[in-house]
């Protein structure tokens, strides 16, 4: 019983020392762990880095160069003295025997005579174009006659709107202006005329005198206003009084021997008894100017 006791220790330690022996000889293999965790960024070689060069440096665009247009110089206008525009006893202008542009280049310094016969070479042309231009919009020339621009408040945009729209048609290029397209006239003979036919009208204007009403300057305010806005219609108004004359040699009631003024007074109150389009046709009589061929309307309309 001893000796099988004895037997069962022995294995019993035998056991034991073998166990321990094999972790002993375990623990010779196994590496020991790191003291700390190891770091990527220090241990792991990293792909070198590829960078893609900057382009080349392109050349900066060279911006076209400014073209500047040279404007044309005029000359400055001579302050040359023309003779004055005659005035009656009573101070009053005298009436023109002829469009006030032409008289005006009668009396400007820098109109040669030469430019002067090439000037009435042209009138001719002149004269029938503004006949054709004043029958064709007869009524509206007659309103200008009869007072539209001395009766229009220029205070008024209403009033202006409707001077405006009603003068649109007859609206041409002056005859200096014809004259200066077609070179017969430069920019200085031009811009002097200007001034004469200017002296004209300031010189048409009532006079403001010391004592007057506040009614009556604004009378005389709206008259000389009138008086500039009606210088672009001038010739309009004179060669329809001329047209008016000579067909108040047809017109029963007129005194052919009478002053101008009673015949074309007489002669207007004699054609304002026809149409519109009956004193038309009288007008185009007397000035031989053909009535425009009306297009035919189109097959089927």
């Amino acid at each position: 019983m001893l000796t099988s006791r004895n037997t069962r220790t022995r294995a019993l330690v035998w056991s034991l020392v073998v166990l321990a022996s094999g972790s002993v000889a375990s623990a010779q293999f196994v590496t020991p762990p790191p003291a700390s965790n190891p770091d990527p960024d220090k241990t792991i070689p990293k792909a070198p880095v590829v960078t893609t060069p900057p382009p080349a440096a392109q050349p900066a665009a060279t911006a076209a160069p400014k073209v500047e247009r040279a404007k044309p110089q005029h000359e400055p206008i001579p302050n040359l003295p023309f003779k004055e525009w005659e005035k009656d006893a009573s101070g009053n202008l005298l009436p023109l025997s002829e469009p006030l542009e032409l008289a005006a280049l009668r009396r400007n310094p820098l109109v040669t005579p030469d430019t002067m016969m090439k000037i009435e070479a042209y009138v001719p042309d002149r004269r029938k174009s503004m006949e054709r231009v004043v029958i064709e919009n007869l009524d509206l020339v007659e309103r200008i006659d009869q007072g539209l621009f001395e009766q229009a408040n220029f205070n008024d945009k209403k009033s202006v709107g409707e001077v405006v729209s009603i003068t649109k048609p007859l609206t041409t290029p002056s005859f200096a202006s014809e004259l200066k397209n077609r070179q017969i006239i430069d920019d200085k003979a031009f811009g002097l005329n200007s001034r004469i036919t200017t002296a004209y009208t300031k010189a048409s204007m009532p006079t403001k005198k010391d004592g007057m009403s506040p009614d009556e300057v604004k009378k005389a305010t709206m008259q000389s206003m009138g008086a500039i806005y009606k210088q672009g219609f001038v010739e309009h108004v004179w060669t329809y009084n001329e047209l008016i004359d000579a067909a108040s040699k047809q017109l029963p009631g007129v005194k052919a021997d009478a002053p101008k003024a009673e015949r074309l007074a007489a002669a207007k109150a004699a054609m304002a008894k026809m149409s519109l389009d009956d004193r038309k046709a009288a007008l185009r009589k007397i000035s031989g100017y053909t009535k425009p061929v009306e297009a035919a309307p189109a097959a089927g309309k």
